[in-house]
């Protein structure tokens, strides 16, 4: 869900940045729906990497590091199909080391940016509360890596290769395609408002 609310987000700013008509009406009105993108896509990121959530990337991680989760796994994909042992532990294996590496690699500093602006009164919370506590880029940078193990989950549990960064691309085609029309539309005074 943050790979998406993150994808259309950034399709509103390829629309303005796109949009030869600079702030027509509708402009305004994409940016409002952008920063309440931008705020979904951070409390969704967040909420899969509080450690006391119920389930969240952080106990993944533990069972994958310091368990041996994947006899269940590979077993389950053996039943399902006509698959060789080698070929299963093998892509278990890699899908879990990958899953590991993209743990691994998230700025932890940066997640406790976003716990800083889980922190304050979410009722309240602004979009200027967002800017002080992080970045866009450290934003794009963990829901990319969130998409990265889904991804691992995906090849692991499923035996799919659904890839969540699809969604993202998806929803950033979408909005951005939507958004630019509105805006060229609005500019030409041929939206009826």
């Amino acid at each position: 869900m943050a790979a998406h609310a993150y994808g259309a987000y950034a399709g509103i700013n390829e629309a303005i940045s796109l949009s030869e008509e600079k702030w027509p009406s509708s402009a305004h009105l994409a940016t409002e729906y952008r920063q309440e993108l931008v705020l979904m896509a951070a409390l969704r990121s967040f909420a899969v990497m509080d450690a006391t959530s119920r389930v969240s990337f952080q106990s993944v991680y533990q069972l994958m590091k310091y368990a041996d989760p994947l006899g269940f796994l590979q077993q389950r994909l053996l039943e399902q199909g006509n698959y060789h042992t080698n070929m299963v532990k093998r892509a278990s294996d890699d899908a879990r080391d990958a899953f590991i590496t993209s743990y691994e690699a998230i700025n932890w500093s940066e997640v406790g940016g976003l716990q800083r602006f889980r922190n304050t009164a979410l009722a309240h919370a602004t979009f200027e509360d967002f800017s002080q506590s992080v970045t866009y880029g450290a934003l794009e940078r963990l829901v990319h890596l969130q998409c990265e193990m889904c991804h691992q989950l995906n090849l692991l549990y499923k035996g799919s290769a659904e890839h969540p960064i699809q969604r993202l691309n998806h929803a950033r085609a979408v909005s951005s395609n939507f958004w630019l029309a509105v805006i060229k539309a609005d500019a030409d005074k041929s939206l009826d408002w």
